[in-house]
């Protein structure tokens, strides 16, 4: 799937149409790299994402940040209330300008432009002056980042054209079949009109080839004199087909899954399910909303699985070092032997022994046992040394078992975030864990902002069964709120059984719950835990009055007593 130069000139011809002459509302900046304009009827998305660059007109509504980003303000400043004068592309590339009416401090028209280039990760969003120079960019390049051009402010805008490739708006049938019999090495077909056509993706390539009858991975130096000729008129058609603006903005669909998009009509795959739209902005509305979503949602996931997860090992690390050195100190009594029986025996250690084989008389049979020595102290010093380290060993057992106990209560804190964001569908849930480990002081607080009030934050899922409504949390504050502030004591808290996942609430209201009920809230405690995918898993519920917070204070820990458990599919709900 590619936004490539056709896809381009749709959506250029539609913003023509839809946008020419109207007045800029409203502009944010919604994510670092996204910008949302407002215009009387319509909202233009421009997005510079290194995943998911584009631009088109969208219904989606997102939150707009309290504290606009340092380009916001400079696009408000020239072209709040500016007016759409035209939309144009350069060539049939993915680099779009946008040229307003807009007015300067005098009141005085002046033309400003934002250019909009779509190029995959260095994908940028480029506001210029009436002069072609450059007041500022989403992205600022500097040349420590490219030699081959700078994106700063007041250098002049310079746009990079790919000199070997011939411009579809322009390109007669002689020029293809030059460029094509030019063509080195053993290029496959799609790629040989990939390469030769400026906004041609591969895909259109292997649309091209498809439509000749040849196959696309086929080595284009392979194909007969008549079979080139064919792909060079297939390659003309669509040329025409682009040039006389012949779209169908159509998405291609293997069961739910989007296989491809575009505004050419796909022959290659027209054994698929399609679904065709108006425009090409509600086409691309429907591709990107959801994978958008879905790109954020997982680098952010990633983020703060990197955060947990190296916090995790750190103290999964800890905890073996602990566990060894507790059982070095249950072992201690051997030093205070090695001392006593050395202390007995100084007599028998000449100087710069290593080691010495000594009886033990604590023993009844008297066995001989091996004494290792520091060869550079003397034997009583040797002695004081078994006798000190006999002491603190006494000392840190009691120190290392409390150790173990907080660096467990840690790990299973961290395993259940790491759970928690496993299991997470919703970018608003994976910010309030992020809230969460700034607050428990495993990720550094950023600027201060104010701190959300316990109920800001309850975007727990509620679900109704039979009259009776069940409250299940995304993540361990929202546990800890249903838990430990809403639920009553009557209540019935339901968890998966030792293992990372949701607490679930059945609100009674006094009233007896039947067992479906019941079942059904254990249901969704199986599917919102770490046994997601286990297949069965067995769930404990019980009187919320039975549940108590865990003496560790971390957020959705708690211990529970009085329970009953039952067997249920983790997969069912």
């Amino acid at each position: 799937m590619a936004f490539d130069g056709i896809v381009t000139r749709a959506v250029v011809n539609q913003l023509n149409d839809e946008l020419t002459g109207l007045r800029v509302d409203k502009i944010y900046q919604v994510e670092k790299d996204e910008v949302l304009f407002h215009f009387r009827k319509n909202k233009l998305l421009i997005s510079s994402s290194g995943n998911n660059p584009r631009i088109y007109l969208t219904q989606e509504t997102k939150e707009n940040p309290k504290v606009p980003p340092m380009f916001t303000m400079v696009l408000r400043k020239h072209l709040s209330g500016a007016i759409v004068k035209r939309v144009s592309q350069f060539g049939n590339d993915r680099v779009i300008k946008i040229d307003f009416d807009a007015w300067d401090d005098f009141s005085e028209k002046i033309e400003k432009s934002l250019i909009i280039e779509i190029m995959g990760r260095h994908s940028n969003i480029i506001l210029l002056d009436d002069e072609n120079n450059i007041i500022d960019s989403i992205r600022r390049v500097s040349e420590s980042m490219s030699r081959v051009r700078q994106v700063l402010p007041h250098l002049p805008y310079e746009y990079i054209k790919d000199e070997n490739k011939i411009d579809p708006n322009t390109a007669t049938i002689e020029e293809v079949s030059e460029k094509f019999n030019l063509s080195e090495g053993n290029k496959s077909v799609e790629n040989v009109v990939f390469s030769a056509l400026t906004g041609f993706s591969k895909n259109i390539g292997t649309e091209a080839a498809i439509r000749s009858h040849i196959d696309s991975s086929r080595p284009f130096n392979s194909l007969e004199n008549e079979e080139k000729e064919t792909l060079i008129k297939s390659v003309m058609e669509m040329i025409k087909e682009i040039n006389q603006n012949v779209f169908s903005n159509k998405l291609y669909l293997d069961g739910d899954k989007i296989v491809d998009f575009h505004v050419l009509n796909l022959v290659n795959l027209e054994g698929l399910e399609s679904l065709e739209f108006d425009t090409p902005s509600e086409m691309l509305d429907a591709v990107y909303s959801k994978r958008d979503k879905d790109d954020r949602l997982g680098q952010k996931a990633s983020a703060l699985k990197k955060t947990v997860t190296t916090r995790l090992s750190k103290d999964k690390s800890k905890m073996s070092n602990l566990k060894k050195d507790l059982l070095e100190a249950e072992n201690r009594e051997q030093y205070r032997v090695f001392g006593d029986l050395l202390s007995a025996n100084f007599h028998m250690v000449e100087p710069g022994q290593k080691e010495i084989v000594l009886q033990n008389f604590y023993s009844e049979d008297l066995e001989e046992i091996l004494i290792p020595l520091d060869e550079k102290i003397s034997a009583p010093l040797n002695a004081q040394r078994f006798y000190k380290k006999y002491g603190k060993l006494k000392t840190a057992e009691n120190i290392l078992n409390e150790q173990i106990e907080e660096t467990q209560i840690e790990i299973d804190y961290l395993e259940s975030v790491l759970s928690t964001i496993e299991l997470t569908e919703d970018i608003s849930a994976l910010d309030e864990i992020k809230d969460e480990l700034i607050e428990q002081g495993y990720i550094k607080r950023g600027a201060q902002k104010k701190k959300k009030s316990k109920m800001e934050i309850a975007n727990y899922l509620e679900l109704k069964k039979d009259g009776f409504d069940i409250l299940v949390g995304r993540n361990n504050r929202e546990n800890d709120l249903l838990t430990h502030k809403i639920a009553r004591r009557n209540d019935i808290w339901l968890h998966a059984q030792g293992i990372p996942g949701s607490h679930v609430i059945i609100k009674t209201e006094g009233k007896d719950v039947p067992e479906d009920v019941i079942k059904y809230a254990a249901k969704l405690a199986a599917y919102n835990s770490k046994g997601r995918n286990s297949g069965s898993i067995e769930v404990d519920y019980t009187l919320k009055q039975n549940v108590k917070r865990s003496p560790a204070n971390k957020p959705g820990l708690v211990n529970y007593t009085d329970f009953k458990t039952i067997l249920v599919g983790s997969s069912e709900v």
